[in-house]
């Protein structure tokens, strides 16, 4: 990509690739997928970073109340971001994995009365 094609992406964009390089240095080889005003960076199974270009958010641990925490930090930061981001990352990869489902259900037939 070029330096002009850079500067034409919406901020949301910039500010993923720049947390996306800083996880890199972290070991983590997030995904960005940009579009509509916001850009995501998926990092690991439950844990995705979106951001709107002014501040990143992720999901956090689930409380005692059963609700999922979620936690900020400022898109022109992505180096404490990327840490932060690290952190959960690591502690996520603690926990097994759930065993798959059982996948989709087969959609019906237009000859099935």
């Amino acid at each position: 990509m070029t330096a002009d094609e850079r500067s034409r992406r919406h901020p949301a964009a910039l500010a993923a690739h720049r947390l996306s390089h800083a996880l890199e240095r972290h070991g983590i080889n997030g995904q960005v997928h940009e579009g509509r005003g916001l850009a995501l960076v998926s990092v690991w199974t439950d844990l995705v970073a979106w951001t709107d270009g002014s501040c990143f958010w992720w999901s956090g641990a689930v409380s005692d109340s059963n609700r999922r925490t979620y936690s900020y930090s400022p898109a022109d930061d992505p180096v404490t971001t990327a840490r932060r981001v690290a952190e959960r990352y690591a502690e996520l990869r603690r926990r097994p994995l759930p065993p798959p489902g059982p996948g989709p259900s087969p959609a019906p037939s237009l000859t099935d009365e």
